[in-house]
């Protein structure tokens, strides 16, 4: 005969205390960070090794962090290349065309910088544009 009154022990209840310091922390950081963005964090982390500054400091507001290095960067490439410069104050929307090309820029004006004389006036791109249309033959026999 059976005992009806016998019932089954529950299980002890789930301690969701943890009483190592170092994996209540861990635990405690990660569901904090349930909601965040990985990818946002590895660019935080890019960053840091760029930049050299906290990733967490990064990560707090990333987008306003990449806008200011953007912009430092931007000026510092601008005032290191008085070409840049100058072509960048010669017309309004100068800045707004090339807006994300002035690294380009700056590669390209410091390599035809170091041309023999004369190939840089040649190499410029609106003289290279006439070239092309205006020669029949091949520039490479030219040079």
């Amino acid at each position: 005969m059976t005992d009806i009154y016998n019932f089954p022990t529950a299980p002890p209840p789930v301690d969701f205390e943890v009483e190592d310091p170092f994996e209540k922390l861990a635990v405690g950081r990660t569901i904090s960070t349930l909601d965040d963005d990985p990818q946002e964090a590895a660019r935080a982390i890019e960053l840091e090794k760029s930049t050299g500054v906290n990733s967490s400091v990064i990560h707090a507001d990333l987008e306003e962090f990449e806008a200011n290095a953007r912009a430092a960067a931007t000026a510092q490439l601008v005032r290191g290349n008085l070409k840049i410069s100058d072509y960048l104050n010669s017309h309004p929307l100068a800045p707004v065309v090339s807006n994300g090309d002035l690294s380009n820029l700056d590669k390209a004006s410091y390599a035809i910088k170091s041309l023999p004389k004369g190939f840089g006036t040649l190499l410029a791109a609106q003289e290279v544009a006439k070239a092309l249309i205006h020669f029949p033959f091949d520039l490479v026999d030219i040079l």
